[in-house]
């Protein structure tokens, strides 16, 4: 069974609600380029998505040399932030990561994670590139929880669990 969708044949086992869902309302196309289609947006993001989490655990082949593990690390981290770009469109992921609920957490993310790079790579100061990736992760971590419903508060009661806070 085939049907006729905006103009191209599709089957039956398609998902264009899978699609809407992505892409955050009805008109798939709005904010990507035309020539990106369903298709090619999701294989955007898994190969963006794939490099990130390759370069974030090649990073821990370096822990014993802060710069490198600083550049693996945010260079990891760049691309699994860049690869919801293709999800759901760059201006659509910024508005959303600078809502009212997340704008500390992005801003300390992103400031962190260039900082990161700055420190390991132009600076070369190993201490500084150490503090930085460790509040990156902080920061990455409090930002990912805050996609999750009850995600932060439920990170915070963990981590005064264990910590003496």
């Amino acid at each position: 069974y085939q049907r006729r969708v905006r103009g191209s044949m599709t089957s039956l086992f398609t998902f264009p609600k899978v699609e809407n869902l992505f892409s955050g309302n009805n008109n798939d196309f709005e904010e990507q380029p035309p020539e990106l289609t369903f298709k090619t947006r999701l294989l955007g993001f898994v190969c963006l998505l794939g490099l990130g989490l390759l370069l974030c655990f090649a990073s821990t082949f370096f822990l014993l040399n802060p710069r490198q593990f600083g550049k693996f690390y945010s260079l990891g981290s760049v691309c699994l932030l860049s690869s919801t770009f293709f999800l759901v469109g760059p201006k659509k992921q910024l508005q959303s990561m600078f809502n009212e609920n997340r704008y500390i957490s992005s801003l300390l993310y992103l400031v962190t994670l260039f900082g990161t790079l700055y420190s390991a790579l132009i600076i070369q100061q190993k201490l500084l590139t150490l503090i930085l990736v460790s509040i990156q992760f902080g920061a990455a971590l409090w930002y990912g929880a805050s996609y999750i419903p009850m995600g932060q508060s439920c990170l915070r009661s963990s981590v005064s669990m264990c910590l003496p806070v």
